[in-house]
């Protein structure tokens, strides 16, 4: 009976929430100038309310991520409006990233309602601003019917920062094959994958960055003083175009060939020598006395104790076929948001006595739903506001918490094996050392 009683009431919440989304502000009312450009990724585009606040109270201190299309995916009639990945993107935000991560290092969701016609001109409107690199390749995906907003953690005045941390720990080497162990452990994933993107660049050095993420999570103040610095370092060389640091200043991203004289009016005319060190010394307090770090270093390597390899060779053990070469060939389901409510019953009450280092069979499906949730949490991004208005705020936020498709496994499968075989050429193996060797759930 209790059990049949928890049920009804995911399902009451679940409808609960469907109704919610019928009930949506509309973004259609705003112009495309009442919003501006701020930055995106692959999957998004994100921009920043700076119109009347009198006249749409909804969207004060709020920012916009709109779904972004490749410029080469077919087009769609304009009556057909396809399958809103925000009506899952809210649910699961509330459904399980509030469960793992506290309400004060995360930004509050909505979805709002737009259109075709309310797309097509925020995009003519806002191309001009978008990076060139960009334009070219996608675009705002005009066939949607919702966007998610979001607390703006940028603002409009002062000094804000995006860090993309990455994977802040090494591998266990129990499900690591002979061949792959010895670099696995000795090399993190970031670092390796570093090196590789930078041979197919081009670059002539090992890599256009010394960044390594287990500086960052070490919860050493030296080694994140060398973090911080190592990200100045690799945004300066890339000319800003390195995703792992973002500096946003009054609202706008900066680029380093316009920030000396922005950045050293911030920091009360610093020269251009010390400019990094104020940078490094503003930035220090707040990742040191954070504890968004340690949750996310934990949250990673909790839910995927197995490396891709060892959640691969659990696959094969489970099927009566041998493995196929291309995990491509499989029909994994989507997971619900029941089953993701489900794992994480699972993940708080039985993640601490399973045996990761021989995993249970009967366990495949817990183990898939693990690391597409660390995959979540390797790719998210943190926000660091060193001038907040409002010190009930916490200076630094977790976002870019996107649900992964489980049809990426394949893809990710393919990737690590590229990137292993790849680094096993490097003359001389870089030694990146994880800070944390067990963490508890």
């Amino acid at each position: 009976m209790k059990t049949q009683m928890v049920v009804e009431e995911k399902k009451l919440r679940f409808m609960f929430g469907i109704f919610c989304l019928a009930m949506l502000s509309s973004a259609t009312t705003t112009a495309p100038s009442d919003w501006s450009y701020v930055s995106e990724g692959g999957a998004t585009i994100v921009f920043s309310f700076i119109g009347d606040a009198a006249l749409h109270s909804d969207f004060r201190g709020q920012v916009l991520r709109l779904l972004k299309t490749s410029r080469t995916s077919p087009v769609f009639p304009a009556e057909q409006i396809l399958p809103d990945e925000n009506e899952s993107a809210l649910p699961f935000h509330r459904t399980v990233i509030e469960r793992l991560i506290p309400s004060e290092n995360l930004p509050r969701l909505a979805i709002v309602h737009v259109d075709r016609a309310w797309l097509h001109a925020m995009a003519n409107y806002h191309e001009s601003a978008r990076p060139s690199t960009r334009t070219g390749k996608d675009g705002i995906d005009v066939a949607r019917a919702s966007a998610l907003i979001a607390t703006d953690v940028i603002g409009h005045s002062g000094l804000s920062v995006e860090i993309k941390p990455k994977w802040g720990f090494m591998p266990s080497a129990a499900h690591l094959s002979p061949d792959t162990l010895p670099v696995k452990m000795q090399t993190c994933r970031f670092c390796m994958h570093k090196y590789t993107k930078s041979k197919q660049a081009g670059f002539t050095s090992s890599a256009p960055s010394l960044y390594c993420p287990m500086d960052l999570y070490s919860n050493d103040s030296h080694r994140i003083t060398k973090a911080i610095g190592d990200l100045w370092d690799g945004w300066v060389a890339s000319a800003g175009s390195a995703n792992n640091l973002k500096i946003f200043l009054h609202g706008k991203m900066i680029k380093p060939d316009d920030s000396t004289a922005l950045l050293q009016s911030h920091f009360a005319g610093a020269d251009t020598v010390c400019l990094r060190d104020r940078f490094v010394a503003a930035l220090l307090p707040l990742l040191s006395d954070t504890p968004v770090l340690r949750t996310l270093s934990t949250l990673q390597r909790t839910l995927d104790p197995l490396d891709i390899e060892g959640l691969s060779r659990l696959w094969s053990d489970s099927s009566s076929n041998d493995e196929p070469t291309d995990w491509n060939v499989l029909n994994f389901v989507q997971p619900s948001l029941e089953e993701w409510s489900f794992f994480l019953d699972q993940y708080f009450s039985l993640g601490k006595s399973f045996d990761h280092g021989n995993p249970d069979k009967a366990n495949l499906r817990y183990y898939i739903l693990a690391y597409l949730l660390s995959a979540t949490f390797k790719d998210c991004s943190i926000m660091i506001n060193l001038d907040r208005e409002n010190e009930q705020h916490s200076a630094v936020r977790v976002i870019d918490l996107d649900i992964k498709d489980i049809d990426r496994l394949a893809k990710w499968r393919t990737l690590d094996k590229e990137i292993v075989e790849a680094y096993t050429r490097v003359d001389h193996v870089k030694r990146c050392v994880d800070a944390h060797y067990t963490c508890d759930i």
